[in-house]
């Protein structure tokens, strides 16, 4: 089986006092104040603009009673009359607009009034304050204060966004970046490492633990050919391909554990590159610039795609087990998919964290779509969120317009300008040339010049290639309409812009001698609230677990690169599997800082600490506006500074057998609620001093949440009980209902998100032909049962040839050959349940088959896994033909291979005798039994008379096994 991959805002600080700047602040009475929120949170300091023009800008129309105030705007050509009498009563009368809006906001203090060039006032509030103010009738905006500096290289990654420099982020009670992460090493399973990099240069503190060692040999053809040497922050460097096959990668991907995907060396300086290293885009640092790496490549470039072999990254991570690593960053698609019991992958995580090492992976690229990521107790799944920060890049044009666009190049001083469009080699048509197509650019009418080239008809890429290639200098690519802008790495420097730039660079361009200068690309600020749940990030949950666990930043994420991949040093990426080395960099600062606290105790940490609110106080979203959850954020997002003073910690031993709801997790997740479910958890104090924890219980809604007891009171380092108990009320089933458990000792905030999804039973999904089968009804009354089949199989049977190579399948016009299979299947009316599928045993050792499923043309199922046991359900398809093709991916021998399918068409079924149930009164019954030998599927569908149903699914066979086809 292979896999693939799945400006910076520095808060303020409240400020004690203030200049008074002339204006005394009272508390004038008023009516329903809202409420100051406890002190246990953290006010951070804003900026909140009032309704009403500042004095610079009125222009005049409002009155105080019967007197009309005069505008005070300068008109053209004049100055601002500071002394003037309409200066002095408008002024006064933004005084009064801005008491009667702090009169609203009880324990608000501000520290400046504005007036003249902005209307309002800057004040440290809380969260519930920031969404009090936003309420507010005469308030436009409330934003979150930035720190600018000089024009000078500003800081360009996450590190500011997640609160880590400065004397009140979290590196500080480390002792600084020079300690932040030290004696732990973090080991990478991915595509290596670029070691010379200098987000790894400089030494740095031991770590005694570490056993591993550097693969120096670089090998190829079987020779020796080079070396690569581990320094500065590396420390360990290993390489797996005997499972992928050393002949199988591209040849440009070295045989050693150097990096030429660029995907392992990014990660890495993600979670601990070094501290202040300049790039292009601005300052970088990595969440634990102290810590030390290990690279393990167990991923390789195939037909230019990061490829990883199973086989090959099993065998990384029992190593980086045995070298001693203390956090593991896993960012492989499905790398918290599998199941123990029955996945390679997963049963070597599920031992790395029960030796001791904290696993961090990705939740996977598959959203929006939910139940598309995966979970396990002893994993830390990520999702991925926005940060505040995007490379900026202007165009300057000639006539001093400046356009704002997205770039990662460097600039270029002032140079003709040329329209694409009028530049066309000889023969090639205009739009051809528009959008800068290869060969179609007239060299003597680019060269030396700046081009504009139209989104649309080729990659992005490509089109600075044609500029380079013509002579240019420079590429302003613009979007002839909407759409979102990207930054690329070009063959020269290019800023992309939006069609509202690109409406005024043509109009521009016509003047008699259009210039333009690209300015350099930096990371600024983008001046929306962050973070939001990036729309890719896969969602949960998954059944009784978390999924994901929570979020990082993992949007335009900049980090180091091997520059001889692109050219340059340094690049952007997105994907969950960006986002998991921050939460990685995270546990080694708490890990450094608690080395004898165990993965769970450090994954504790990080999600009972991560926050549900934005920058600007208010509930996260997702990318399209919608409330986030646990199904999109797990437990919210990463907060470093928090986490290093959880107050309690939740800790647990891995155990992969038991429920994941009954595990002592900081979360309670019930993926069936069939009534009243209730769990145990376990709390340790970890605080220097004995406290009084207070439970707060925020329901999920239409259900009844208990927490006994809802007060502890612990000493430092003791543990208590408490039992959590969930009973629906009147929640939908089958829905997601979510909530917050929150323990205060009035210092510190432990909150575990309650996310229940009510059914009216809990049933299995499947169970074996001719067994029994325990039901667990939500509801107290009559409790139906449908029951259809069981029917039995039809089997289809071909021969395919086997070639040694895999066949070639285009979906977009599928077709049958000599190694795909198509069989042809007529589903009736009525029919509530159609199965195709392929089983192992009819096929010889190592066979390897997908399936996909078409109806009229379109695709309507597929099933792709490492073997020959495939399956697609079709839940009430529609009446028609189905063409059904199955495609031989790899088997023994050669010659012809017998190929079977079987197909199963199930009935609605008739009603079946009603019986009286309780609420959560376990119910024991026998199942199907078939009617003679071969396979057979039935279905059950469970309801209570009309809210809601379940299904479990009834299969097997009966008889003498069949064995592998025959001729």
């Amino acid at each position: 089986m292979t896999a693939t991959w799945a400006g910076v805002c520095r808060p303020v600080g409240a400020a004690s006092a203030g200049l008074a700047l002339g204006l005394a602040w009272t508390s004038g009475a008023v009516a329903t104040p809202v409420p100051p929120l406890a002190d246990d949170v953290a006010a951070v300091m804003h900026v909140v603009q009032l309704a009403d023009e500042p004095i610079a800008a009125y222009a005049g129309g409002r009155s105080t009673g019967a007197d009309p105030l005069a505008g005070t705007r300068p008109r053209r050509g004049q100055r601002l009359a500071l002394d003037s009498d309409a200066v002095r009563r408008y002024r006064d009368h933004l005084d009064r607009q801005r008491r009667a809006v702090l009169a609203r906001l009880p324990g608000v203090r501000p520290v400046y009034a504005y007036r003249w060039a902005l209307n309002g006032f800057a004040a440290a509030l809380t969260p519930d304050q920031v969404a009090a103010a936003r309420r507010l009738p005469g308030v436009r905006s409330v934003i979150r204060d930035d720190v600018h500096t000089l024009d000078a290289v500003e800081p360009a990654g996450t590190t500011e966004f997640l609160g880590l420099p400065g004397p009140g982020g979290a590196w500080a009670p480390l002792g600084g970046p020079s300690r932040a992460g030290a004696g732990t090493v973090i080991g990478f399973v991915d595509s290596g490492i670029w070691a010379d990099h200098p987000s790894f240069a400089g030494k740095r503190p031991p770590a005694p633990r570490f056993r591993g060692r550097c693969d120096g040999s670089a090998l190829e053809a079987g020779r020796i050919v080079g070396s690569f040497r581990c320094r500065g922050a590396v420390v360990g460097a290993r390489w797996y391909l005997d499972g992928l096959g050393r002949k199988t990668p591209d040849v440009s991907d070295p045989r050693s554990p150097a990096d030429s995907d660029g995907h392992g060396t990014h990660t890495a300086a993600v979670a601990a590159g070094s501290d202040g290293v300049p790039a292009t885009l601005g300052t970088l640092s990595g969440v634990a610039p102290a810590a030390r790496i290990a690279a393990y490549k167990a991923c390789w470039r195939v037909d230019g795609e990061a490829t990883c072999a199973e086989s090959d990254t099993v065998a990384a991570v029992d190593q980086a087990v045995a070298d001693g690593v203390d956090v593991l960053n896993v960012a492989i698609e499905g790398a918290s998919g599998g199941s123990p019991a029955d996945d390679p992958l997963a049963a070597a995580l599920y031992r790395a964290a029960q030796a001791g090492t904290f696993v961090a992976t990705s939740a996977g690229n598959g959203g929006p779509a939910a139940d598309t990521a995966h979970g396990k107790p002893w994993l830390t799944t990520v999702a991925a969120g926005t940060y505040d920060r995007r490379p900026v890049a202007g165009v300057r044009l000639g006539d001093g317009t400046r356009l704002t666009g997205v770039g990662l190049g460097t600039g270029t001083s002032q140079r003709p300008l040329a329209d694409a469009a009028d530049a066309a080699a000889p023969g090639v048509r205009k739009t051809s040339a528009q959008q800068c197509r290869r060969q179609s650019l007239d060299p003597a009418k680019i060269r030396g010049r700046i081009v504009l080239c139209l989104r649309g008809g080729n990659g992005r890429v490509e089109k600075s290639a044609e500029v380079a290639r013509a002579g240019g200098v420079g590429m302003v690519l613009a979007n002839p309409n909407v759409d979102e802008l990207a930054a690329d790495v070009h063959a020269v420097p290019a800023v992309h812009v939006d069609n509202g730039a690109y409406q005024r660079l043509r109009d521009y361009i016509r003047s008699s001698r259009p210039t333009a200068a690209l300015e350099p690309a930096r990371m600024r600020s983008t001046g929306v609230t962050r973070p939001e749940v990036a729309e890719y990030s896969a969602r949960g949950p998954d059944g009784d677990s978390l999924a994901p666990d929570l979020m990082a930043p993992g949007t335009d994420v900049v980090a180091a690169v091997p520059p001889a991949r692109t050219g340059t040093p340094f690049g952007l990426r997105s994907g969950t599997s960006v986002a998991a080395p921050q939460v990685a960099g995270a546990a080694a600062l708490l890990r450094s800082r608690y080395p004898r606290w165990s993965p769970a105790a450090v994954k504790s940490a990080l999600l009972t600490s991560a926050t549900t609110r934005d920058a600007a106080g208010t509930p996260i979203t997702t990318q399209g506006g919608e409330i986030a959850g646990p199904a999109e954020y797990g437990s919210g997002a990463l907060s470093v500074r928090q986490a290093l003073e959880p107050g309690l910690i939740f800790d647990s031993a891995a155990a992969a057998t038991a429920p994941y709801s009954a595990q002592n997790t900081p979360a309670v997740v019930i993926g069936a609620l069939a009534g009243v479910r209730t769990v145990r958890r376990t709390v340790t104090n970890v605080g220097d001093t004995t406290a009084e924890y207070v439970a707060r219980v925020d329901e999920p809604p239409g259900v009844d949440v208990a927490v006994s007891p809802a007060r502890l009171t612990l000493r430092p380092g003791e543990t208590a009980r408490f039992t959590v108990t969930a009973h629906r009320i009147s929640a939908p089933y089958d829905q997601l209902a979510v909530g917050a458990i929150t323990w205060s000792d009035g210092v510190h905030r432990v909150r575990m998100p309650v996310a229940v999804t009510p059914v009216v039973v809990a049933a299995p999904q499947a169970v074996q032909l001719g067994g029994t089968l325990t039901v667990v009804p939500g509801f107290t009354g009559r409790l139906s049962a449908r029951i259809a089949g069981p029917v039995p199989a039809v089997g289809h049977t071909t021969r395919l040839r086997v070639t040694g190579k895999s066949s070639r399948f285009d979906a977009s016009a599928p077709e049958a050959s000599d190694q795909v299979a198509r069989f042809t299947v007529t589903v009736p009316e009525g029919t509530a349940l159609a199965r195709f599928a392929t089983d192992a045993e009819d096929h010889p050792i190592g066979t390897d088959l997908d399936l996909v499923v078409f109806r009229d043309g379109e695709r309507v199922g597929r099933s792709g896994g490492s073997a020959a046991d495939e399956r697609v359900d079709l839940s009430t398809p529609e009446a028609g033909r189905y063409d059904v093709y199955v495609r031989l991916i790899a088997a023994p021998g050669s010659g012809p291979l017998p190929v079977r399918m079987d197909s199963y068409l199930v009935s609605d079924g008739a009603p079946a005798a009603e019986r009286s149930v309780n609420t959560g009164t376990p119910l024991r019954l026998s199942g199907l039994r078939p009617t003679g030998p071969g396979r057979w599927l039935g279905r059950i569908v469970w309801s209570d008379g009309g809210t809601g149903e379940a299904t479990t699914l009834v299969s097997g066979r009966t008889g003498v096994s069949d064995g592998p086809v025959g001729d």
